[in-house]
């Protein structure tokens, strides 16, 4: 009991100076610009930060190692589809950058309004954007009982930790805005990072003798789970096509659309795509120490715990506080950027273009620091009542909103898609992606079937595009020539 409290009592101060860190960096009166893309005004390492903070969450300490304990080397996928987007996002994220300054977007829905003159296609992508949002804001929530369940021997009812910590979040968000969940993704960052180094260093030599004996022992006991296949029925077809699907999408989720519009030019998104990678780092870690795991503790119920009860087992009370501590900010930073994205999406490109067109900017701000709350709340409910209500939902939830892609990049650098193109190919490659993963998915082991739903996508919108009329030569130009 007293270890549980030593353990939630750090925890719960490093989440209290994460807090405070957030709450100084805010702007005062801050206008929706400001609060929902912090004003375009986010430097290079800011934006470094920012961008790896809402990529690398919880998932990074529960997930992959999870995946290695359970499969192997099928984890490597997190490895992989990082760089191949970084290498995507300096070609393409400079370009749209510098088009939605020019045309004055700041939602992804507004990019598509503005591109393509049309608002019942930004309407669509406000619509699927918000709804694949909500169930990952709800993975956020799991991760967080997780943690505490596990870490502080269920010393607290998870329900109340849930409610307690993202009340805390949507107070936190619906004061400051992105400014500060950027500042607080430095301090978060930098903290993971050091409990990463000393996981790496400690463990192997704690427990093992060395990181070469604990591979050793991998061998002689799993080899099977250090190359791919690993165990597990997903072949090579898999692991390429969802690493290429991954890679494709990895900066088309609305969040990370309004993350990186916050850059003050075009060539801080540059440099961020050179130095991204050294992010990836930590997975190469946390895959070792699914590993560990494994070695150590067979047989875990919840494979999703394994770096947990790896931490737990081998490090005092106090360590363990700041392990837990790190990975909580590591739900509760990305959790404050897709409540921002998602109820900015909502009170700009729904309750301003749909049901009061004249709103005031001041009224529109508002709106979506209302929706915060009731986003926060939608969340909780499912993650507390109805958790298998959103399994269908998080298993085409990246392959949902990778289907914006052939309409974002496309519209920078073909004039001849059209409205009718973009919007028949989301349509298309979502009906793709819902018979693939619920009706036929014996297929899913295979190829990943997001894939085929954003082949279907780009070949829909490129031959409908052709035989439909474009936007005027004007708006064309506001986006290609940018």
């Amino acid at each position: 009991m007293s270890s549980a409290i030593e353990i939630l009592g750090v925890a719960f101060a490093i989440v209290v100076i994460a807090a405070i860190i957030g709450y100084y960096a805010r702007v005062r009166n801050a206008s929706l610009e400001q609060w929902a893309i912090g004003g375009r005004n986010v430097g290079t390492l800011l934006i470094w930060f920012l961008m790896a903070g809402e990529i690398y969450t919880a998932f990074t300490f529960l997930g992959v190692p999870g995946f290695a304990y359970t499969f192997g080397s099928p984890a490597y996928y997190a490895l992989s589809y990082g760089v191949l987007a970084y290498l995507f996002s300096y070609i393409l994220l400079p370009k749209i950058w510098r088009a939605s300054k020019k045309n004055g977007v700041i939602t992804q829905p507004d990019f598509f309004r503005e591109r393509y003159g049309s608002k019942a296609l930004s309407t669509l992508v406000a619509i699927v954007g918000v709804i694949f949002m909500v169930p990952y804001l709800e993975l956020q929530v799991s991760a967080i009982e997780l943690i505490l369940g596990v870490m502080g021997n269920n010393l607290i009812l998870p329900a109340f930790v849930m409610i307690i910590t993202f009340g805390v979040v949507a107070g936190y968000v619906v004061m400051n805005g992105l400014r500060s969940a950027t500042f607080t993704s430095f301090f978060k960052d930098g903290l993971a990072l050091v409990v990463i180094i000393v996981a790496i260093i400690a463990i192997p030599i704690l427990r093992f003798g060395s990181l070469s004996n604990m591979m050793h022992q991998m061998v002689l006991a799993h080899e099977n789970y250090l190359y791919l296949p690993g165990h597990s029925p997903l072949g090579l077809s898999w692991f390429f096509s969802v690493v290429l699907m991954s890679s494709l999408g990895f900066f088309v989720w609305p969040h990370a659309f309004q993350a990186f519009l916050s850059a003050k030019n075009d060539n801080v998104l540059r440099k961020n795509a050179i130095f991204l990678p050294i992010y990836n780092v930590l997975l190469l870690v946390t895959v070792f120490m699914g590993f560990a795991a494994l070695l150590l503790y067979p047989g875990l119920t919840n494979s999703n715990s394994a770096f947990l009860v790896l931490v737990k087992g081998t490090f005092p009370s106090w360590w363990t506080g700041v392990v837990t501590g790190a990975i909580l900010l590591g739900s509760m930073v990305p959790a404050s950027v897709l409540l921002i994205a998602s109820s900015t999406i909502i009170s700009k490109n729904i309750y301003k273009d749909l049901i009061k067109k004249d709103a005031s900017e001041k009224s529109v701000t508002t709106v979506a620091r209302v929706f915060v709350i009731i986003i926060t709340a939608v969340a909780l409910f499912f993650a507390i009542e109805l958790p298998a209500l959103f399994v269908n939902l998080l298993l085409v939830g990246y392959s949902g909103i990778t289907l914006f892609l052939p309409g974002v990049a496309l519209g920078v650098f073909w004039k001849k898609a059209t409205k009718v193109g973009v919007f028949s190919g989301i349509v298309m490659g979502l009906a793709t992606n819902v018979i693939f993963f619920l009706v036929i998915k014996q297929y899913s082991a295979i190829v990943y079937p997001g894939l085929l739903g954003l082949l279907v996508d780009a070949v829909v919108t490129v031959l409908v595009s052709m035989v439909t009329k474009p936007p005027s030569e004007e708006v064309i130009k506001g986006f290609l020539e940018a």
